[in-house]
Parts: structure tokens; sequence; C-alpha cells
């Protein structure tokens, strides 16, 4: 099927810039007829929703999801970090001797001896 560039362009979901650059690439196969550049597009390439999904949008996609499932990974991290954080904090109350009043501590023997 043959197109104008600007056509080309909406379907494929790109620029005038990056057609002409394909184009001269020799990526795209264009002709002239008459002052108007047609370009060739093979049938399958008909727009989905006005544009046309590449392996860009599809790794995009893939990214997005990956994401999603990244961020839950860190909910749960979180949660069981805080988890951690409390026992550990019930664990020191439970390791840790209480501390003693001064009432009950003896004075040590050189103020005993010398204010007695």
């Amino acid at each position: 099927m043959k197109v104008t560039i600007q056509d080309a362009c909406q379907r494929l979901g790109i620029s005038d810039s990056t057609m002409r650059r394909r184009i001269r690439g020799g990526r795209v196969h264009a002709e002239k007829e008459g002052n108007i550049w047609m370009v060739v597009l093979p049938d399958g390439d008909e727009p989905v929703n006005g544009h046309q999904p590449s392996q860009t949008d599809k790794e995009v996609e893939g990214l997005h999801q990956l994401v999603g499932f990244l961020q839950e990974q860190i909910t749960v991290k979180d949660g069981q970090i805080g988890q951690l954080l409390s026992e550990m904090t019930e664990l020191r109350q439970l390791a840790l001797p209480a501390p003693s009043s001064q009432e009950n501590q003896r004075p040590p023997w050189w103020r005993r001896i010398f204010w007695g």
C-alpha cells in the first residue's frame, strides 16, 4: 500500500524527520510520484488504536510490569524489616539487665573510708 510520508508517520507513530531518515537510509522504500513522495508500506502495518505497537512499546510495557512487581516486593520487605526491628527491641529488653537504683548500691570503698 502506498501512502504519503505524513500518513505513514501517523500510521507508524513516528515523526516526519524519522521517516525521512529511514527513507534515506534505505530501511523504508519510498517512490516519488510527481512532486509527492509515497511510502510503500506492507499491508500488515495497520495501526492499532491510532498507533502501531513497536518492539520498544513492548519493552516499555514489560518494564512497567517489572516496576510494579518490584514495588510490591519493597512493600513486603518493609513489613518484614519492621517486624524484625520490633522483635529485636523485645529481645534487647529481655537480654539486658534492668538498671538498678542508686539506693540499693553500696558506695565505693574509698567513700566509705574517707566520708564514712
